[in-house]
């Protein structure tokens, strides 16, 4: 339950439109609180000072009309400087990359600030009366000047960040910072450790009865909550099999897993088990890494293509997914067999391996790099980083064949000897680095 409220709680927040709802919601609940504060001392105090008091009924309409009319004029150019801003990095850099931009707090902030002062000065202007100067809100109308100064700033802090935010290294490095939480998420920095040790009776391994439950519709599965499953597992004395990870595709009536019981367990523990996985349209990296991966490979893919042909973004991506797999390489992979407190085996599930996340950043910049010198020769440098960081030898001999894939494509492409036989001199040094300890 807990997974699927964070996975909805995250959909609403990351969506474009939440931002601006909570401060269109603050910006008519500050308009009644300065209204009644006007109300009760506003005009006593405003009386006092001459530059607020110096502004008419009619003169206070012209100010919050015009301050309106322009903050929703300028929040019109925001949203489309952003849809331009989201063309060009669509184009440029590939469409799994805009969740990024959706996910920025600034664009949203800067969209709902021009939308709660126009907001504002609406609800303020409604009470002013032409009749009755003493019905001037002169405290509200200030913060409505102060409101529009303040828009001011944010606009050119808008143009600034957006000109930054467009940049390749800001797109590189927000798919990395997306990468790095999900790594953590899949190999934990202390996984196996305090975990129950498995017993002799580890499990309804003869189970007298298995059933399976399905998807009732197509998609991509986005998360398992794999402690419920463990959970309801434990509860009805049973095994679960997790056949499918987060990041696969499922059609209607795929099973999702397998429940091995000495005693048939109901459809509605099956339901259960069901609502614990969630399914999608589209991949996201909260569970699956190897889409957070991709998403710096497909960055660095498209640089690489003939009608870019920007390898310093591939140089920068290479450079990223390096750093990624050094913090997967320190790391053990995640047991395959989760036991409950007396060690009894409840839950089966394959775990990513770094062999998976190795093919995931290096297959394809390999096999479209390889011609260019620059671009192998900084693949192979990063390759030679993350042998020296591996904590085991079947991820060190992952990293040794991909270097070894990496020569055999370059001596394929590679023309200049020179480059080739520096590239051989690093394919040596890779080979005979060593598990770190």
């Amino acid at each position: 339950m807990l997974v699927r409220l964070s996975y909805l709680w995250e959909k609403v927040t990351s969506s474009y439109w939440f931002i601006p709802t909570l401060m269109l919601g603050g910006s008519a609940v500050l308009s009644v609180v300065m209204l009644e504060i006007d109300y009760r001392v506003g005009q006593s105090l405003a009386k006092q000072i001459d530059w607020v008091h110096a502004v008419g009924p009619a003169g206070a309409r012209a100010l919050l009309s015009v301050v309106a009319s322009s903050m929703i004029t300028v929040a019109g150019v925001v949203f489309s400087i952003t849809i331009v801003v989201l063309t060009l990095a669509s184009s440029q850099y590939g469409p799994r990359v805009l969740r990024n931009f959706f996910r920025d707090i600034t664009t949203s902030a800067v969209f709902g600030t021009f939308l709660a002062t126009f907001l504002y000065c609406l609800l303020v202007l409604r009470v002013i009366d032409d009749d009755d100067g003493t019905r001037v809100p002169y405290g509200a109308v200030s913060v409505a000047v102060g409101f529009a100064l303040a828009s001011l700033l944010v606009l050119i802090y808008f143009i600034h960040h957006i000109s930054t935010s467009i940049q390749a290294s800001a797109i590189v490095e927000g798919a990395y910072n997306e990468l790095l939480p999900s790594i953590d998420r899949t190999f934990p920095a202390r996984a196996g450790e305090n975990a129950p040790t498995a017993s002799s009776n580890s499990a309804p391994e003869s189970a007298a009865h298995v059933r399976s439950f399905k998807t009732i519709h197509s998609g991509y599965i986005l998360r398992i909550d794999d402690a419920g499953v463990l959970k309801i597992a434990t509860e009805h004395d049973a095994r679960v099999e997790i056949v499918e990870r987060p990041g696969g595709f499922v059609v209607e009536g795929a099973t999702l897993a397998t429940v091995h019981s000495k005693e048939e367990v109901d459809d509605e523990v099956l339901e259960d088990l069901a609502q614990l996985f969630i399914i999608g349209p589209e991949r996201t990296p909260h569970q699956d890494v190897l889409f957070a991966f991709r998403q710096l490979v497909e960055i660095a893919v498209r640089s690489l293509s003939p009608g870019v042909n920007d390898p310093f973004t591939a140089l920068l991506c290479i450079d990223y997914l390096g750093a990624a797999l050094c913090k997967a390489a320190e790391r053990d992979a995640p047991p395959s067999h989760r036991h409950d407190e007396n060690g009894i085996l409840r839950l089966k599930a394959e775990p990513i391996r770094f062999g998976e996340l190795a093919d995931a950043a290096w297959d394809e910049i390999r096999h479209y790099g390889a011609a260019d010198p620059q671009v192998s020769t900084h693949l192979m440098d990063s390759m030679k980083t993350v042998a020296k960081r591996v904590v085991s030898e079947e991820s060190l001999k992952v990293v040794r064949d991909q270097a070894g894939h990496l020569m055999e494509d370059c001596r394929d492409k590679l023309i200049a000897a020179h480059k080739l036989a520096a590239l051989e001199e690093s394919f040596v040094q890779l080979q005979g680095a060593t598990v770190s300890a």
